[in-house]
This record gives C-alpha cells, structure tokens and sequence, in this order.
C-alpha cells in the first residue's frame, strides 16, 4: 500500500487540470496514489484525466455524478489506501518538494497543514504556528483561518472515523474546513512554515474574494460549525461549542490597559468582536485602523498621530506580523502593540 494518498477533486478546471496532476507527478517523493475524483465535470476534464491515466500507473480516475466537494471527498477517501492523505483542488498545483516535506512532519504530527502563495505572490493567510489551535477550537469554539484545501494533510487515523460524511449535500464546498475541525477533536495541527504550493485566485474561486471576511464568512463559519456538529452527534461525540467571543474573551483577560483607551487594527468580524469584549472590561475603544481607511476608520500614519490619545493598539486580524510591521514602520514600539493569537 501507497505511504501517501492524494485525492484531487475536480469539477469543470479542465484549463488548470494538467498543471495540478503534473505537479503531483513531479514530486521528489514517490511513494505516493493520485486519486483524481471528477465531480460530473462537462468540459474537457475527462479527457483530461484518460490520458494522465495512460501515462502514470499511479493514478486512480474515479467519475461521479456531480454532488459536490463532500462528496468528491468522501468518494475519494473511500478509494484511498494511504496512510497520509493529502487534499489538493484542482486549480491550484503544489511545488515538488511538497509531498517530502509534509511525510517528514507527519511523523511527529497528526495533522499538517503549510502555505500557499496567491497567485505566486504573497503568502495566503499567514497563520500563528505557536498556538495550539485545536484547544482553541474544543475548549472555546474559536476556529483560526486555516490554508485552504490543497495545504491540508491527515493521518488517516485522525478523519477515518467521520468517513463517509453524512448528508454531502449540505456542504457542497467548504468541505476542507470541516474536515479540518474533525480531525482537529482528535488531535493538534503542525503548521509548516513553508511556502509548498500555489493558491490561484481566478474570479470562480468559492471562498477567496467572496467569504474571507465580513457577513459572508460569518454566515460560512456557521454552517461549517452546524455540519461538523451534525457529524460528531451521529457519532455519539462531543459537539464543537460556538465562538461567542470566549477565545478573545480569555486572550484579552490577560493585557494590561493602563485605564487608557485602545485602538483596534481590523474592520471585520474579529474587529467587531475585539470591541464587545473591550467594552465588557470597561476598556474604552478609541476607534479602528486600516490598511485603508474607511467610514469608521483610519490609515496606520493617521493613526500615529493620535497616539497620545490611546494607550494600544489591538490587532483583531489573523495576519499579525504583517500589520505588526506596518505598525512599527510608522513609529509604534511594542509596548504600544497587543498581538491576538487569531
């Protein structure tokens, strides 16, 4: 049996296909199954995938009615021999070390996830990797912006009990988020920081543009949450409790104040969130900073120059360093700083 399996999931990417089946093909490690699951594709994909089958033994084509993501997935898993499995959407492809490098961290983890670049440009959600994020998730219901599915790898053992997932169609996409907080019950996740694959952001991407932040994300992150729970109630385990600000609750427990106002570095959820639980201490919120101001907020230089009206500033975004850095290349030092762990 294969060391490694990698399930590709396809619906319709007849154009970016080949790149993402040749990037596995070209891994340095070779120990490893191509399991290519097209989802009722209805261009060229099929031909596609015929002809790579006659080129690599180690491709497995499999054809389904289209159903969507979970489906391909629970269809694919199925299929797989693997004792790793790694995830890989077919838009995106992986650089040749990939394979090799999360087959070392697996022997010391569960579950590893690494980085992507955006269009080969800059790094897709950089992410704490000091954080145990799977306490953060159980304990208080806080789940972090992960890398999206072709970043993700598994011991099997850690997501076999939750396969097949049940009722598919209610999770058409999203799926490598709630296979993410499945196995995140059972165990702690590796964050690799290294850049092993290429996200690309193409205008019909599901997520990227169109649910990573605001309303839109918030109404993802809920139905993610109720399919995942639905998961674990069927199989007699506990459910995932909801984020209702406790994880932020407990990371601003421990900052000192001063009895000066705060700032808040981020406009969205995390923003919104970051006020409720300073008000709740009696920390009074000056106002909100952005990369680029908005109706109620203002750009880091303008924010310097209120500086003697506040004590700190809070980032309430997952990207820490970047906005760190911003920050200290305006003059803020990091006494003036809170980094939130989100």
């Amino acid at each position: 049996m294969p060391e490694l399996s990698v399930i590709l999931d396809n619906f319709n990417y007849a154009e970016y296909l080949p790149q993402a089946i040749e990037s596995v093909l070209e891994q340095t490690f070779d120990d490893y199954e191509l399991i290519i699951v097209d989802d009722g594709s209805t261009d060229d994909s099929l031909k596609i995938i015929r002809q790579y089958a006659e080129i690599s033994t180690k491709i497995i084509p499999v054809t389904k009615a289209n159903g969507g993501q979970t489906s391909a997935f629970n269809v694919g898993f199925s299929v797989s021999q693997g004792r790793i499995i790694a995830l890989l959407d077919s838009d995106d492809y992986w650089y040749p070390q990939k394979l090799e490098k999360i087959v070392e961290s697996h022997k010391s983890s569960k579950i590893v996830q690494h980085y992507l670049t955006e269009n080969g440009n800059n790094v897709y959600r950089k992410i704490a990797g000091d954080v145990d994020w799977s306490y953060a998730l159980t304990k208080f219901g806080f789940m972090y912006q992960h890398s999206p599915t072709s970043a993700l790898s598994f011991h099997r053992e850690v997501i076999e009990p939750f396969f097949p997932l049940v009722n598919a169609e209610e999770m058409r996409g999203y799926s490598d988020g709630c296979i993410l907080m499945l196995a995140m019950t059972y165990a702690k996740i590796s964050c690799l920081n290294e850049v092993l694959g290429f996200y690309r952001v193409h205008g019909k991407n599901l997520n990227a543009n169109h649910t990573d932040s605001g309303a839109e994300l918030l109404e993802v992150s809920i139905r993610q949450r109720n399919y995942v729970n639905k998961q674990l109630a069927l199989r007699n385990l506990p459910e995932l409790p909801y984020d209702n600000g406790q994880y932020i609750d407990y990371l601003l427990s421990t900052v000192d104040f001063d009895d000066k106002p705060a700032a808040i570095y981020g406009t969205g959820n995390s923003g919104e969130r970051v006020a409720e639980t300073l008000k709740r201490f009696g920390v009074p919120v000056w106002g909100f900073a952005a990369s680029r101001s908005g109706n109620y907020s203002v750009t880091p230089g303008e924010l310097f120059n209120h500086r003697m009206e506040f004590g700190k500033v809070v980032i309430a975004s997952s990207a820490q360093e970047a906005i760190a850095d911003t920050l200290y290349s305006c003059g803020f030092n990091d006494n003036a700083i809170v980094k939130l762990a989100i």
